[in-house]
């Protein structure tokens, strides 16, 4: 069920694009539309390259005080993703790689992708194993009480 929503939305955000480039393109014209599709790709990579270069440095720091960097892990996906979004183009798609790019918003994605793209892998590779399972019977393989 959820491949059928995300290929329904890879089908529809090109569809989308075209129907919102051409009515722009015959108000301001086509050569001000592929201007300001060129600029707002090449400033959306500038703005993924800066975002990239902190989160790893968020990722190298994490790692060095030995914690585990999910979240920085997460952003350094999405960056991806918004770098992909951008050079894409189309107004859609530069709307939603400047969203995931800026780090007030990216928290909203970030949350988004736990919920669809993680946890479920998580359930299903964890499945049979429940926190609630301690209070079972202890065997004792070699017979000896010492810890």
């Amino acid at each position: 069920m959820r491949l059928r929503w995300v290929l329904l939305v890879l089908l529809a955000v090109p569809v989308i694009d075209v129907l919102l480039l051409v009515p722009l393109a015959g108000e301001i014209g086509l050569s001000a539309t592929v201007l300001v599709v060129v600029v707002t790709g090449l400033v959306g990579m500038l703005i993924v390259r800066a975002e990239g270069q902190a989160t790893l440095r968020r990722i190298v720091g994490a790692l060095q005080r030995g914690q585990l960097p999910a979240d920085a892990l997460i952003d350094g996906g999405l960056l991806i993703a918004a770098g992909a979004l951008l050079l894409t183009p189309g107004i859609v798609t530069d709307i939603l790689g400047f969203l995931v790019t800026v780090p007030v918003t990216r928290p909203v994605f970030r949350g988004l992708v736990r919920r669809v793209g993680i946890d479920p892998v998580l359930r299903t590779q964890t499945v049979g194993f429940r926190h609630d399972d301690a209070e079972g019977e202890v065997i004792d393989v070699d017979g000896s009480d010492e810890p």
